[in-house]
């Protein structure tokens, strides 16, 4: 399992966010601890389309596999 690790995962400047970011998510990177979240989980939402596992599956198999080699 990933974890968040506060030296390694670093948020960018506030400066440098996207502007279509709305101000509830610019609020939200402003109070983000990394120190506070050190040792959580990383949590992945996965979509698919209607008839479509098999390719979401084998995506997400590829994404543990790199997180595993992280």
């Amino acid at each position: 399992m990933a974890t968040v690790h506060h030296t390694i995962n670093v948020l960018m400047p506030a400066q440098a966010l996207p502007a279509l970011l709305t101000n509830i998510a610019h609020n939200i990177f402003a109070q983000y601890d990394m120190a506070a979240m050190h040792g959580l989980p990383v949590t992945i939402q996965a979509a698919r389309h209607h008839l479509k596992e098999e390719c979401m599956l084998a995506g997400m198999h590829v994404v543990l596999h790199v997180l595993h080699v992280l």
